[in-house]
């Protein structure tokens, strides 16, 4: 709801109109704005209706039987989700710049619709099987879980903005269009390609996949662990990589195997470094290891943040055009377009994170989560601070607070990770006798 709200009313540019004018345009609205202009759009709205409709019936019957009393809460709560969904819109009118449409109202409502229905066709047997897979080992533990709720997470970056097409025709013209790029670097041997630009989402990449490897090293299992697993990760990052690039041939994406190939580099990095960062097999790293880790990272970041270079003096009118509301700048874009940034956003900066957090073989604290959160904070402080005098570069205050929350999940994922007992060598220690 709130992440509703907020997205709502950005960058929150309150004007005062009076009643009878807001009741007008409100009451045009409804009647007059109910044609489709984006899907994109309308998905949107949908999107942001199932997890409320879901959560506030799991909120009221999780663990609780009787299929009839659900839908009952079902049918009391849906009429709610339009009340909400509608007073959003409605105050839509108070901020220039924003829509009300009765469109909107629909897209959401529905959303909260597919949640109801979710949650009594599978919420309660989804939360038992989560509960079950999450305290088995055979899932992998804690990195197990933590590395399949990544991969769907980068499948909803590599597939945003969402905008689907299911129609054989569509993906077929795309190809023979030449929209698909399936020789490896074949786009770099183009005359025209800006080749430091293709580098720098090449990078990107990288850095999007590097978690694959990093979280693959933590698996249970002796091949994750010892070098003979080289192959294997090699192998999965590559059919990671594919798989991801196939699902673009349906959204408006251009699927490339170059991408594949970066997507595979990210994954082997990731897998290498957490192998030779470990000291002895144990939980922790060292802190040589991490600050080495940390700046060549920082070094990535710099060269993505600031390529060309072209630094200069900036234009007085710069300072005044720079949004200091968060989110506000993501809020004049398509909102799915704009998600696929903030999410690898957050990536990109979960390793400053992770480098604080995973150092020694102690207890982590508060303290230490909280370090590598304002550690990602400063780095990104510093890095959109340097696009001020980059007049090719728009520096933003939702970059910094993305980053933050980056390296804050990132902190928090490598304190979990290092809880996860290390699997016995042989099945002599495994059955716990002690050597004579």
């Amino acid at each position: 709801m709130a992440f509703t709200i907020y997205g709502s009313y950005v960058p929150f540019h309150y004007h005062y109109r009076p009643w009878d004018e807001i009741r007008g345009a409100f009451l045009w609205a409804l009647e007059e704005r109910i044609h489709l202009e984006s899907r994109s759009d309308m998905l949107a709205n949908v999107m942001l209706g199932v997890p409320l409709g879901f959560g506030l019936l799991g909120a009221a019957r999780v663990d609780r039987t009787g299929f009839g009393r659900s839908v009952m809460v079902a049918l009391l709560i849906w009429p709610l989700c339009t009340l909400f969904a509608t007073v959003v819109e409605f105050f839509q009118l108070y901020f220039p710049g924003r829509t009300c449409s009765s469109l909107d109202i629909i897209a959401q409502s529905s959303g909260a619709v597919i949640g109801l229905v979710g949650w009594l066709v599978v919420g309660q047997t989804a939360t038992n099987r989560i509960r079950r897979a999450w305290s088995d080992p055979r899932a992998g533990g804690v990195p197990g879980q933590f590395l399949l709720a990544y991969l769907g997470l980068v499948l909803l970056i590599q597939l945003l903005p969402l905008d689907l097409t299911l129609s054989p025709a569509n993906v077929y013209h795309k190809i023979r269009a030449n929209e698909v790029t399936a020789t490896p670097f074949a786009e770099w041997k183009d005359p025209h390609a800006n080749h430091w630009t293709l580098l720098e989402t090449g990078l990107d990449l990288v850095g999007l996949f590097l978690p694959v490897g990093l979280i693959a090293a933590r698996l249970p299992g002796r091949i994750w662990r010892s070098p003979w697993g080289l192959p294997v990760v090699v192998l999965c990052g590559i059919v990671i990589g594919l798989v991801t690039e196939a699902g673009q041939l349906f959204v408006s994406r251009h699927p490339s195997t170059t991408d594949a190939l970066f997507a595979c580099a990210g994954t082997t990095l990731g897998w290498i470094a957490a192998r030779i960062s470990t000291r002895n097999d144990k939980t922790g790293i060292s802190l040589e290891a991490a600050l080495i880790f940390g700046q060549l990272w920082l070094a990535v970041l710099v060269f993505t943040h600031w390529h060309p270079f072209n630094f200069g003096h900036p234009a007085p009118s710069r300072f005044a055009s720079v949004e200091w509301v968060p989110f506000s700048d993501a809020a004049e874009k398509n909102y799915l377009g704009a998600l696929d940034l903030v999410l690898e956003r957050l990536v990109l900066f979960a390793p400053f994170g992770v480098l604080v957090t995973a150092v020694g073989l102690g207890p982590v604290g508060r303290g230490r989560i909280a370090g590598g959160c304002v550690l990602g904070l400063t780095a990104a402080f510093v890095l959109e601070a340097g696009q001020y005098f980059l007049p090719t570069r728009n520096p933003s205050t939702t970059d910094v607070v993305t980053a933050g929350i980056g390296a804050l999940c990132g902190a928090v994922f490598a304190r979990q990770a290092r809880a996860v007992v290390r699997e016995p060598r042989s099945e002599y220690e495994a059955s716990g006798a002690v050597k004579a």
